[in-house]
This record gives C-alpha cells, sequence and structure tokens, in this order.
C-alpha cells in the first residue's frame, strides 16, 4: 500500500476507510518521507565536498519526519525492494540508485539494528557500484564455501560444548545462542581497501556470535 496514494486515484482518506486509522498514518507517512531523496539529491550532486554531511543530515530527517518508526521500516523494506529489481534499470539509474542505497539506506538499516537489511543493502549496492569487484570477490567466497560451512559447523560444536559445561556461565546465565556466519561481500571489500590486503591474508571471513541470556538478578 505504501505507493498506492502516489501511484493511483486513491487518497489518503480511501487508504483509512479500507485498513484504518493506524495504516493511513503509516502511508502518509511513507509517502512524506520518500520525497526527502529528491528534494537533496540536488544537493548532493552539487557541494561534493559536503556529500557526508548531507547524508548524514538526510538519515536525521527520515528519523524526524518519520513519527512511527514503522514508517522507516516500510521505506527500507521498499528500497530492499528497488534493490532487488535494479537489474532492469537503464545502468546510470542503477549507479545513481545504489550510491544513494549506500550513502542513506544501509547506516540508516545500520541505526535501526536492522542488520539483514543493512547487510544486503549494502551487498547490493556493491554489486551495481563495483561490478567487477563484486564478482571478483563473489567468485572467490563461492570456492571456499564448503571449507567455511566444515570451519563454523566444528568451532559451533565446541565452543557450544565447552559453553554448556561452564560452571561459571550455568550460575549467571540462562542459556546461550550460537550463530555462525560468513563476512557480507560489502563489509569484506571495504576491509580489503582499509587495509591494502589481498583477500587470501583476510582471516576473519567467518564469525562466529554468542548472545548469553543473562538470568534477571
Amino acid at each position: 500500500l505504501h505507493d498506492t496514494v502516489e501511484d493511483t486515484m486513491l487518497v489518503f482518506e480511501d487508504v483509512e476507510c479500507l485498513f484504518g486509522t493506524d495504516v493511513r498514518k503509516i502511508v502518509e507517512g511513507e509517502t512524506k518521507v520518500s520525497k526527502l531523496p529528491k528534494m537533496v539529491r540536488s544537493e548532493l550532486a552539487q557541494k561534493q565536498d559536503k556529500e557526508d554531511e548531507q547524508a548524514e543530515n538526510l538519515r536525521s530527517m527520515f528519523v524526524a519526519m518519520a513519527e512511527d518508526w514503522r514508517i522507516v521500516v516500510v521505506k527500507l523494506a521498499d528500497r530492499l525492494h528497488n534493490m532487488r529489481t535494479l537489474e532492469y534499470m537503464p545502468v546510470a539509474k542503477r549507479i545513481s540508485i545504489a550510491r544513494e542505497t549506500l550513502e542513506i539506506f544501509v547506516p540508516l538499516a545500520h541505526r535501526l539494528g536492522m542488520w539483514s537489511f543493512r547487510s544486503e543493502l549494502a551487498d547490493l549496492s556493491f554489486k551495481y557500484l563495483f561490478p567487477f569487484e563484486h564478482s571478483k570477490l563473489e567468485a572467490y567466497i563461492k570456492t571456499k564455501e564448503r571449507s567455511y560451512e566444515s570451519t563454523l559447523h566444528a568451532a559451533t560444536a565446541e565452543l557450544g560444548e565447552r559453553l554448556g559445561s561452564d560452571p561459571r556461565l550455568k550460575a549467571v546465565a540462562n542459556g546461550f545462542t550460537l550463530a555462525g556466519r560468513t563476512k557480507s561481500l560489502h563489509s569484506t571489500w571495504k576491509k580489503l581497501q582499509r587495509d591494502a590486503v589481498s583477500i587470501e591474508s583476510v582471516n576473519d571471513l567467518v564469525a562466529l556470535r554468542i548472545i548469553i541470556n543473562m538470568d534477571p538478578a
């Protein structure tokens, strides 16, 4: 429903009549914040020296204008859908949208703690902004997938056994959760750029996350 008012003859009153006041507020808020990137896109192009500042201002405006946090979530979901279908857009449009996504929506998802959104948005932006680097890195990771899976499985089993039998942990915690993951392509590429190293020398492409459920004291 988020584009209903913009793309059809319906008005906000129609949305409220059909789906209620709560849904109307979300659709109305999403329509309002959707106009923000267009409002500042020209400024970002004209003021390259202040690009980071402008992007941060825009992220703050998103949060401030969205009276309900669900509005920002809908906007992020909308952008993720757009990025998943970006291949059907002209090349210039792809680059523009991917850059905007990386500058605005990836940090916004990070700010809201929406890690899966953040990771996928960043990887898709990376794919369209740096297609050669993305393809090369993706191919390398695929050659290591089986090895990574084996390593994560063994490490998870070993660590889970040790944590499960630790009397000190049992005394203060009510269980724990272990989750393994492979670092996203974009974050891996950023590390390569930052440290000026080759992919073969990166030793943290896989990681384990431990969440401990502490007993309330």
